[in-house]
């Protein structure tokens, strides 16, 4: 007997508002970025810092996670700054401090903790646009932001 699964999930790429560039670079070792190096923090970056940095369409909401990469760093997961539900530049949600994130204009929250910028609650039907952090330079703790597609 041979068994298929087949994943109803969204697709990891989809985007949930308008597709900007996004390029970015966080230092755990460099002010502001090191406040990143504890689990539930969370930092928004709303303009580059240098000529090459790319935000995202609204920004970039970045959160350290709980989930381990060495010992003394945790996965970073990041977010468009801008409501799925509003699709606008000048709306952005704003880190709660429990692991989720809310719209001021519709009040949809989303979680955030968990990497994948689900809705948890309000009128929104689509989560966070989720970008890309990747850990690449061990010795700087630099972590790359970037579009998944």
């Amino acid at each position: 007997m041979t068994f298929s699964l087949l994943s109803c999930s969204k697709d990891e790429s989809l985007n949930t508002v308008p597709a900007e560039p996004v390029h970015f670079e966080v230092s755990l070792i460099k002010s502001p970025d090191k406040n990143l190096r504890t689990p539930n923090n969370s930092e928004t970056f709303t303009q580059p810092r240098l000529s090459t940095d790319r935000v995202g369409y609204s920004g970039l909401l970045v959160i350290c996670s709980a989930v381990p990469i060495t010992s003394t760093t945790y996965q970073l997961y990041a977010y468009d700054l801008c409501c799925p539900n509003e699709k606008r530049r000048d709306i952005r949600v704003a880190a709660q401090g429990d692991g989720t994130a809310k719209c001021p204009q519709c009040g949809s929250v989303f979680e955030i903790f968990n990497g994948v910028g689900n809705v948890k609650s309000g009128p929104s039907k689509d989560g966070l646009q989720i970008y890309y952090a990747q850990f690449y330079n061990t010795g700087d703790g630099v972590f790359l932001i970037t579009r998944r597609n």
